[in-house]
């Protein structure tokens, strides 16, 4: 008598699940590559852009770039718009997550485009992620020198309250070195940008 193995004749027994998590995983891949997330994000800097806005008539210039820089009586300030899945939470060493997912790409991210933007300007920038879709613990929070703001209820204020360290002039000076900023923030640069 002939021993009879329990495995399919082509290839291992897990063979048809591993083709099942493969094509799970091509499917995924495919939505989250599509239009959709481009859409949201598209969304959430029209509406950045939006609630800046407000600060014009307060003495501040919004200039967007690939994120939206912001010089005005308190500072300048690169804003960056961001959607996340899950409500952001900070984890027992300090890391802020959403859901099971760190958020410290995002961080170094907007670290790296507001030191490459106070390059340009020869000026210190302070890097903001605002917050479209996703709860912020506290509303603000910083980590990493980055600032984590609910959009709509602590983007504002942050911008607006603190005291004040431009003059008008150097608003000015600043606002119109802004444009050779584009494409600082990563690594594309207009043709005849200075710096």
């Amino acid at each position: 008598m002939q021993a009879r193995s329990s495995a399919p004749e082509h290839g291992c027994r897990w063979g048809g699940v591993a083709r099942g998590v493969d094509e799970l995983r091509a499917q995924l891949g495919r939505t989250s590559a599509g239009p959709r997330p481009w859409a949201a994000g598209a969304r959430s800097e029209r509406a950045t852009g939006v609630l800046l806005e407000a600060l014009e008539p307060r003495g501040f210039a919004v200039v967007q770039l690939d994120d939206h820089l912001v010089v005005g009586p308190t500072g300048v300030w690169l804003v960056g718009s961001r959607d996340f899945p899950y409500p952001l939470s900070v984890g027992h060493r300090g890391g802020l997550w959403t859901g099971w997912y760190p958020v410290s790409d995002v961080l170094d991210e907007a670290h790296r485009g507001a030191a490459a933007v106070a390059r340009v300007l020869e000026t210190p920038v302070e890097p903001v992620v605002a917050v479209h879709s996703a709860t912020v613990p506290g509303r603000h929070l910083v980590r990493n020198g980055v600032h984590v703001v609910d959009a709509t209820r602590a983007l504002l204020p942050l911008l607006r309250d603190r005291p004040a360290t431009l003059d008008a002039d150097e608003v000015a000076r600043l606002t119109t070195l802004a444009p050779g900023a584009y494409g600082a923030t990563n690594g594309r640069r207009r043709a005849g940008a200075s710096g």
